[in-house]
């Protein structure tokens, strides 16, 4: 089973020179658009980015994904709905 990594932290300051408070507009679009199909969205959050505008921007991701009513898990339970063995 492959599950893509769609937000990664260090992705927009680092390689798309988007600052990480500037992001969010992308992320919420990615957010909504997961939704709309009913996919799987997976988010890679550094410690690093874990304070300041990095750690606002993350909860801002997580407090919006809650109210859509995203289902938050990790792999091994994605694998356990999904995965016939």
């Amino acid at each position: 089973m492959e599950i893509p990594l769609v937000v990664m932290d260090g992705t927009f300051p680092h390689y798309m020179r988007i600052p990480i408070d500037k992001a969010w507009v992308m992320i919420k679009q990615l957010i909504d658009r997961v939704e709309e199909c009913h996919g799987v969205m997976t988010i890679l959050w550094h410690n690093t980015f874990m304070e300041g505008e990095g750690l606002r921007v993350y909860e801002k991701l997580l407090q919006y994904s809650q109210e859509r009513g995203a289902w938050m898990t990790n792999g091994e339970e994605i694998e356990k709905r999904y995965v016939k063995k």
